[in-house]
């Protein structure tokens, strides 16, 4: 992702498919998008991209280290009115690029519990999913069941034989 890309994302990002399964739905303004960018394209290990096919860009991920030992947590959307399967090829794209070209061992990520398209999604690309949810925080005094998943690099591999 670029300075470039910013409006095109800030317009996918406060979308109203996208925002309603986002941690905080609220639309952003162009100001603070623009500081977001800014403080996150610079920490290291950080991964922001647009995916693209055949050139189209048609999807966001967002690969940020949480720790020492390589795990990255993900987060990601696709434009909105993307073909359909273009999710499936955005994670799939992103697992390979995180695991054999990134250099992450562990990929974690977080789902509220009532998207069940995006739970199913995890199970279906792999990953492992914790037994107990957590309850998060959504500002405003409102909290969310939260789905926490997890994939190794060497499961990932494993299931690529």
């Amino acid at each position: 992702m670029s300075r470039q890309d910013l409006g095109m994302v800030l317009t996918w990002r406060n979308d109203e498919s996208v925002r309603m399964n986002m941690f905080s739905s609220a639309p952003i303004g162009v100001e603070e998008h623009r500081q977001w960018f800014e403080q996150t394209e610079a920490e290291p290990g950080r991964h922001l991209l647009i995916f693209e096919v055949m050139g189209v860009p048609v999807g966001f991920v967002n690969l940020a280290p949480c720790d020492s030992a390589g795990t990255s947590r993900w987060g990601f959307y696709t434009a909105p009115g993307a073909p359909k399967g273009t999710g499936r090829l955005l994670g799939e794209t992103a697992l390979h690029y995180a695991f054999d070209l990134a250099g992450i061992e562990r990929i974690c990520g977080e789902v509220v519990l009532s998207n069940q398209a995006s739970i199913r999604f995890h199970l279906g690309l792999g990953f492992h999913q914790l037994d107990q949810h957590a309850i998060r925080s959504l500002g405003d005094g409102q909290t969310a069941e939260i789905v926490q998943f997890w994939l190794t690099k060497e499961d990932f591999r494993k299931a690529r034989e």
